[in-house]
């Protein structure tokens, strides 16, 4: 008889002023085509972020032990070549830190930078870095600057030099208009003027031609679950609802009952609608006033607990009709928990590392620390290298520009919070176990 629709196709769906925007400045949406946005679609991936917390729990932890302590200089790495890396001089690091520090990229520049671009990229598939160079006096000056992706769309007819338009303010024409925009080059094309270069870099999940897609894509539906759960959850404890039931009255006759009366005049409709208000004050919430339903006009504040009410001579009864709220705790819990199970095994984690899941033992236990290990070689080293060289090819740019060679001949390396954890805790162990004297 009724159809269960898919929820997500409707929330996703352009409004008219964006379809509009993208049709008429012919730009390239996130998804569908210029003629047919579905350029929403990446706002819900923020949205979801925000709201499903195994998705934003898996986000922020491997942003945190991943870039959430210091970078190091050592000799400079080759992407994709297995190579030891070699550590410099303290003297060869000071050079570097100050070779970068005096092109205007300071090393917490880079650490907060990279946080922004692995949450852009872990959310959208999609990282831009606008890199801006100002020539003042005899030097150049750089600027690294992450841009939302949910502000940064191509122009369709120049697929050729690679053009994005990005927005400061909504994505629309009204939004363009009042808040204003730039034309941005894509790396390797730059744009250039006497005393001003600038360039975005544009890292993507694929090799696609216009955008990159979350490698978490398919657990979009169960991130859509945790929300809804949550969500549904709320609002049944918000609900009017305190008494689940319906009343039904007997009608008056309607040979006797007449023409319907205001309702300050007795009447079958008008005791109808006393009745129905009484049983509401002691049946709902409403008489509360942290009710989003409260009506001081309506109720004195306070909830009833008792009331009278009548009906007429030789009418039945009122029949109480019970209402079944889906309210099965059993069937939430194992819905969230297979949700939650999905969004971690996709994103490639653990819930014992996010505190999710409780190991039955301290940080030492065996199980945690073989996580780590696990966790360090698979996921975070992986990841700080793939950044490692992206800053790399920054600076490369920045240094055929500046003609500065020392950018060349170092790369920056992150330090890992598990493999601290990991020493930390076998120098413990080593301690534990080392022989004793006897004591005398």
């Amino acid at each position: 008889m009724f159809q269960i629709q898919n929820p997500i196709p409707r929330i996703v769906e352009d409004p008219k002023d964006l379809r509009e925007t993208i049709a008429g400045l012919k730009l390239v949406p996130y998804l569908g085509t210029t003629s047919a946005s579905s350029h929403s679609y990446l706002k819900l991936f923020y949205d979801l972020y925000a709201l499903s917390p195994s998705f934003s729990s898996v986000v922020e932890d491997k942003s945190t032990f991943a870039f959430g302590g210091e970078i190091d200089i050592v000799d400079r790495i080759m992407p994709g070549v297995l190579k030891d890396r070699i550590p410099i001089s303290e003297a060869d690091r000071d050079v570097f830190i100050t070779a970068i520090d005096d092109i205007g990229i300071s090393p917490v520049d880079i650490l907060e930078g990279t946080c922004d671009l692995f949450r852009n990229e872990e959310i959208s598939g999609n990282c831009y870095l606008k890199v801006s160079g100002v020539f003042l006096g005899d030097r150049w000056k750089f600027s690294a600057d992450v841009l939302d992706p949910l502000q940064v769309l191509y122009l369709a007819d120049d697929s050729t030099s690679r053009t994005v338009v990005h927005a400061f303010g909504e994505l629309t024409r009204k939004g363009l208009t009042d808040s204003g925009y730039e034309l941005l080059r894509v790396f390797p094309y730059v744009k250039q003027s006497k005393s001003l270069i600038e360039t975005v870099f544009h890292w993507k999940t694929q090799k696609k031609k216009w955008y990159g897609l979350p490698r978490g894509l398919s657990t979009l539906y169960w991130q859509f679950i945790e929300y809804s759960i949550a969500n549904l959850n709320l609002k049944i404890s918000q609900s009017e609802f305190t008494t689940a039931m319906i009343l039904a009255f007997e009608g008056a006759d309607p040979k006797t009952r007449g023409p319907k009366k205001p309702d300050d005049e007795e009447g079958p409709y008008s005791r109808l609608q006393k009745t129905a208000q009484v049983l509401k004050k002691i049946m709902t919430n409403e008489g509360n006033p942290n009710s989003p339903n409260y009506d001081p006009s309506r109720t004195t504040g306070e909830a009833s607990s008792m009331a009278v009410v009548e009906y007429p001579q030789g009418g039945k009864p009122p029949e109480a009709i019970p209402i079944r709220i889906n309210r099965d705790y059993g069937y939430y819990m194992a819905m969230l928990n297979k949700a939650s199970d999905y969004i971690y095994s996709m994103n490639s984690w653990s819930k014992e590392l996010s505190g999710m899941v409780q190991t039955g033992a301290g940080i030492g236990s065996n199980i945690l620390m073989d996580l780590f290990q696990i966790k360090d070689e698979a996921v975070i080293r992986p990841l700080q290298d793939r950044f490692s060289f992206r800053w790399q090819q920054v600076f490369d740019w920045i240094a055929e520009v500046t003609q500065n060679e020392q950018l060349k001949q170092r790369s920056i390396v992150y330090s890992s919070k598990l493999d601290k954890l990991i020493k930390k805790f076998n120098a413990s162990k080593n301690n534990q176990q080392a022989p004793r004297g006897d004591n005398l």
